[in-house]
């Protein structure tokens, strides 16, 4: 029996029905991802591809935003603000004064309405970098605060609890990263523990404020040095997920395969800049979503 006329438009108009309903489900998976970074009502986080260095945007649900750090350059920081449409920023924290992390700062502060900066007051002596950043500081008459151990700020809804630096370090070689600015960054029943570069001695001190610790995300400290991240911190913070900001093939091997294996022991996934560029997460404060740039 051969089809007919009738037979063939019935046809036709099924495997229309059928791509327009595929096409649906395909534009519901792509909005899934897209409405999240422009809702109100959400914090979201942009963990930015800077190469060897740090640097987050933080936009709150009442689109405030926090810096956390700026990474080596300012183009590369600007660049990522103005995609996200920030025109002025509440508050900025430098976590420690090493290029990697103040370098985007110092031009940010002086180029960008900034209302409040943070940070360790680490004794940069001889960092000229470090000098021009305080300078521009004063000039655009910003508000300026050394923050320690138990101080705790509020942008909005948005909790910021420093949980480090309990002193600042002196003597050896990586004091700077030991005297990292650790901050737990809190909304409703979600949180984000973002550690600097802190190190061993820091990392210690750091211990004594485990009851603090637990969040679902980590930051992985120092671009996934050793040392930066034990298994016991790990037990403390029991994350979910970790970001680690680095540059590829670096000549440190940063991340180290040991930070890799606890994280994988401890069932944590694990989140790259350097595989993966931006990493973006959005949450309602009980859930949230987390996904690659390069999705």
């Amino acid at each position: 029996m051969g089809l007919n006329s009738d037979h063939i438009k019935k046809y036709g108009k099924t495997v229309a029905s059928i791509a327009v309903i595929l096409f649906l489900i395909l534009s519901l998976v792509l909005i899934s991802k897209i409405i999240p970074l422009t809702s109100r009502g959400s914090l979201r986080v942009s963990f930015l591809n800077v190469g060897w260095g740090d640097s987050a945007i933080i936009i709150t649900p009442e689109n405030k935003v926090i810096v956390v750090d700026g990474g080596n350059n300012y183009n590369n920081l600007a660049k990522n603000l103005k995609a996200r449409g920030v025109k002025e920023i509440d508050l900025v924290i430098l976590s420690h004064p090493h290029k990697d992390h103040l370098g985007g700062l110092v031009e940010l502060v002086d180029r960008y309405p900034v209302k409040k900066v943070v940070e360790p007051a680490f004794p940069f002596k001889g960092s000229e970098l470090y000098t021009e950043f305080l300078k521009n500081i004063r000039k655009n008459d910003i508000k300026y605060q050394i923050v320690r151990d138990g101080d705790r700020l509020n942008v909005g809804d948005v909790k910021v609890d420093i949980l480090a630096p309990e002193k600042i370090y002196k003597g050896s070689g990586t004091d700077a990263n030991n005297s990292s600015i650790v901050t737990k960054i809190r909304y409703k029943d979600f949180d984000i523990l973002m550690t600097g570069d802190i190190q061993g001695a820091g990392i210690k001190d750091l211990k004594d404020n485990r009851d603090e610790l637990p969040a679902e995300i980590i930051k992985i400290s120092h671009h996934g040095e050793e040392s930066g991240t034990p298994k016991e911190l790990l037990i403390y913070v029991d994350p979910k997920e970790a970001i680690i900001s680095t540059a590829p093939n670096n000549s440190l091997g940063f991340p180290e395969k040991a930070v890799l294996d606890r994280l994988k022991d401890s069932s944590v996934r694990i989140w790259r800049t350097d595989f993966q560029a931006d990493i973006e997460l959005v949450s309602d404060g009980k859930t949230y979503e987390i996904w690659p740039e390069s999705f």
